[in-house]
């Protein structure tokens, strides 16, 4: 089942927004309430560094699957 961003917020209020597409095998950082992205990469140890140097605490990694399933518009 296919959805726009609008229509999963509206059935899905209370979770994160779907991850954008071009983030598909790569990997993303979030805050620790996963409501932003604070680093990615295509490399584990590049978004490791991206975190060290912002000074962010209590990140969430995250692998982002290439799927046909990412958010879009």
């Amino acid at each position: 089942m296919r959805m726009t961003v609008a229509e999963f917020k509206k059935r899905f209020p209370d979770r994160p927004d779907p991850i954008p597409s071009e983030f598909a095998g790569k990997w993303v950082v979030w805050n620790s309430t996963r409501t932003s992205i604070i680093a990615h990469g295509d490399t584990l140890a590049e978004v490791e560094r991206q975190v060290e140097e912002g000074g962010y605490t209590d990140p969430v990694f995250h692998r982002v699957p290439t799927t046909p399933f990412l958010g879009g518009t």
